[in-house]
């Protein structure tokens, strides 16, 4: 069965609540972690997109979000958008995304290998079929990567070539 799916998911949901979303996230990477060695793109053909769902995630800040040069007062609440890609062997890739329906839906019964040109075992680029698909995806591509990771063991920023830096300076 493939389906979108979107629901809101918050502190006072009886949807699901972050306990529940990290404990249902950690058994199903629990359960697709059966053989620990890495595998190749090559043999995980077989892959399949089968669902892709979209939460609205909420939440309450510790203290609240000032205006900058960006964005006005935020306060204490936040909303983020959850994107969940699912295959049908059980595996999951998770991001942020402001993608549309209409987009996400074009994910379904694709093979995420198939999206991406690979050299080895590395990523070098989207797949020409596939290019204005990624790019309107509004930062599902990192679900995708995330999904391709955990497929293949290893890391995703390894699917994107060798580190350049040990740390990374970060703004908060």
């Amino acid at each position: 069965m493939v389906e979108v799916t979107y629901s809101r998911v918050g502190r006072k949901s009886k949807l699901m609540n972050r306990r529940t979303f990290i404990r249902s996230t950690g058994l199903a990477l629990v359960a697709a972690g059966l053989p620990i060695k890495s595998r190749s793109a090559t043999s995980l053909s077989e892959l399949r997109i089968s669902r892709v769902l979209v939460q609205e995630a909420r939440g309450r800040r510790l203290t609240p979000v000032a205006p900058n040069a960006y964005a006005a007062y935020r306060g204490y609440d936040v909303s983020e958008p959850i994107l969940r890609i699912q295959t049908r062997q059980g595996m999951e890739g998770i991001s942020r995304s402001t993608g549309s329906p209409e987009t996400l839906k074009q994910l379904l019964g694709l093979d995420p290998f198939k999206l991406f040109i690979w050299d080895g075992d590395r990523i070098t680029g989207p797949a020409e079929e596939y290019r204005e698909l990624l790019a309107k995806l509004g930062g599902g591509d990192i679900a995708l990567l995330d999904l391709l990771g955990r497929a293949m063991k290893r890391p995703s920023a390894e699917l994107l070539g060798k580190p350049v830096r040990e740390t990374v300076l970060v703004y908060d």
